[in-house]
C-alpha cells in the first residue's frame, strides 16, 4: 500500500481558485507562439532519470575498506602461522566486498520498481538455497551444524542471508500473498 501523495506527472498541479486560473490562461495566450514542441508518447512515458548520490558510495567504500582492514589487522598473523598467508582469512572478506561493490554499481543503474518482476523468483532461489544446506555435498558443517554452503569457485555463502535480503524485497513490493 502506497501512502505517498501523487506526484503531479506533467508540469504544475492545477491551481485551486478561480483567480489563479484566469491568470494562468492568460499567460498561456502570451506564450502560445514560443511553445515547445509536443512530445512524443516514448517521451512522456519514460520515468524519470537521478543522479546517483556519490556520498552514500563513497561512505560504502570507505566502509568496506575500514572492515577490510581490521579484519587484516587482527587475523594477518594467524593466517600467516596457520597457512603460511596473511591473506588467508581475509581472502574471502576481499571477494565479496569486490562483489559487493560491483553489486553496488549494477544495483544504481537499474530502476528499482523492477525488483518488483524479481521478487517472487529471488524468494523462491533463496528458499532453494536454504534447502541444499540439508544436501552433503554441498554444505559446510561449522561447529556442528550445516549452515553454509559451497557452490563452485565462489567463496562459501550463509544462505539465511540471502533470504533475508529477498524477503524485504519480496514484502517491500506488495507481491500477493505478503502480510
Amino acid at each position: 500500500m502506497n501512502l505517498a501523495p501523487p506526484i503531479p506527472r506533467f508540469g504544475r498541479p492545477a491551481p485551486a481558485d478561480p483567480e489563479e486560473i484566469a491568470r494562468e490562461q492568460a499567460r498561456s495566450s502570451r506564450r502560445g507562439a514560443n511553445r515547445t514542441p509536443a512530445k512524443s508518447p516514448t517521451q512522456v512515458l519514460q520515468r524519470e532519470r537521478h543522479q546517483p548520490d556519490y556520498l552514500i558510495v563513497v561512505v560504502v567504500l570507505a566502509l568496506a575498506a575500514i572492515g577490510i582492514l581490521m579484519v587484516f589487522s587482527s587475523s594477518a598473523m594467524r593466517g600467516y602461522v596457520s597457512e603460511d598467508d596473511p591473506f588467508a582469512i581475509v581472502g574471502p572478506q576481499i571477494q565479496w566486498a569486490v562483489l559487493g561493490i560491483v553489486a553496488l554499481l549494477a544495483m544504481m543503474r537499474v530502476d528499482y520498481r523492477y525488483l518488483r518482476l524479481v521478487s517472487v523468483p529471488f524468494l523462491l532461489i533463496s528458499v532453494l538455497l536454504l534447502v541444499l544446506v540439508f544436501v552433503p555435498e554441498f554444505n559446510i558443517v561449522v561447529g556442528g551444524s550445516a549452515r553454509w554452503l559451497k557452490l563452485g569457485p565462489l567463496p562459501a555463502i550463509h544462505p539465511a542471508e540471502i533470504t533475508k535480503l529477498a524477503l524485504v524485497i519480496y514484502l517491500a513490493t506488495g507481491s500477493p500473498g505478503a502480510a
